[in-house]
């Protein structure tokens, strides 16, 4: 069944289908989806849906036909963020459409930054631009290609520019007949006149349940399993957990800066080690920087709860055998709280362009300074911490 390709959601799935059969379906519908749990999936679903008839879905999956292989039709379009290489200057959806294809048929929980990736543009800038809400508002008021419906599937809502929101507005306000538009976004902050001018799902986490199901039924290693409740039931994340354990060693990463950190203290030629460190993240990809990010919060949080106890809160499997026990004591109710707010800050540097040398340097010297925060520091050291 076309429905197997999207992982649980069902009750989004019956109320599209139930749609579907009572000739219901409103002409615009938006998908909030914040962190990959399925919105485009569902959305995908529903414009196949209304585009082919029965047999020729039957037929379809018999055939072992996809979802990203049912979006080739000639009357379903897509508007998703393109590049901007310089100023006032862009990639088009047309352009790029190959791409798309090939991005949905392997990401179809992707968010805008696998996109970004995928065209190997980590440092550009993506955005829905007016040119392409122009193109998109032409096609739809051209005559169906198969004699039927038109469907536009508008990926990344959120990436759309004010001036394009505003053109988009104006067909969604007087839609041609037999048009329908399906709009995902990970954002709610959007034009209030455009959300009015759509009925809305907010497309929920994934259980731990459906998530454990679903690697059980993949060749994947087992310690995933212990990693379900870090994921807040995105697949997305999954999927990317799946390649960094497999593609990226964002862990010898994490472990080669804390042993420089802790080495640092009472030998000072160490901080050239940590100065090479630093330059070695700086050469990194802008989203490999972000995801190593990412990943070392949640190991100092695993050691925080481990340092009290609280293993069954953890999900920490080591992929170099790295011993998490030895790090345990060293973050403690006087260093955590700025220990993470280190990693969210650099974070929030790196998605604004900072440079990334200075960014990974000030990391480097502020972790060293926070680790050799003691668990039984007196108020003077508290003190010193919260300046």
């Amino acid at each position: 069944m076309l429905e197997d390709e999207i992982v649980g959601q069902e009750q989004l799935i019956s109320q599209l289908k139930r749609a579907i059969d009572q000739g219901r379906t409103p002409h615009a519908q938006l998908f909030i989806d914040t962190d990959g749990f399925g919105g485009f999936a569902l959305a995908l679903y529903q414009a196949i849906l209304l585009l082919y008839d029965s047999q020729q879905l039957f037929a379809s999956v018999k055939q072992g036909k996809k979802l990203a292989e049912l979006a080739k039709h000639p009357d379903l379009h897509f508007v998703y963020p393109t590049i901007i290489q310089e100023k006032n200057s862009a990639d088009t959806v047309e352009r790029l459409l190959p791409n798309w294809y090939s991005f949905i048929e392997n990401n179809l929980y992707g968010l805008t930054s696998d996109w970004i990736e995928w065209l190997q543009s980590a440092d550009k800038k993506a955005q829905i631009r007016i040119k392409d809400i122009a193109s998109m508002q032409h096609k739809m008021n051209l005559k169906s290609f198969m004699g039927g419906s038109r469907v536009c599937v508008v990926w990344a809502l959120e990436c759309i520019g004010v001036e394009a929101a505003n053109k988009f507005l104006k067909i969604l306000e007087e839609p041609p007949k037999n048009t329908f538009f399906m709009l995902i976004s990970k954002e709610t902050e959007l034009l209030p006149t455009l959300l009015s001018r759509c009925q809305i799902h907010s497309v929920p986490p994934l259980s731990d349940e459906t998530l454990k199901d679903f690697i059980k039924g993949k060749s994947w290693e087992n310690s995933l399993l212990e990693k379900v409740g870090s994921l807040g039931g995105s697949l997305n994340k999954l999927y990317r957990s799946v390649e960094e354990s497999n593609q990226y060693p964002f862990e010898s990463l994490l472990v080669n800066l804390l042993r420089a950190c802790f080495s640092a203290k009472n030998n000072k030629r160490v901080l050239l080690d940590l100065m090479t460190w630093g330059e070695r993240m700086a050469a990194l990809e802008k989203e490999k920087q972000k995801g190593f990010i990412l990943y070392s919060i949640s190991v100092i949080r695993d050691a925080f709860l481990l340092n009290y106890n609280l293993k069954e809160l953890t999900s920490f499997q080591s992929q170099t055998d790295f011993d998490i026990i030895k790090l345990a004591p060293f973050v403690h109710h006087l260093n955590i709280k700025k220990m993470v707010l280190l990693f969210e800050e650099t974070h929030h540097y790196l998605e604004r362009n900072a440079s990334a040398k200075m960014v990974f340097t000030n990391l480097c010297l502020q972790l060293t300074r926070l680790i050799h925060i003691k668990k039984e520091s007196d108020l003077e050291n508290t003190k010193k911490l919260d300046e």
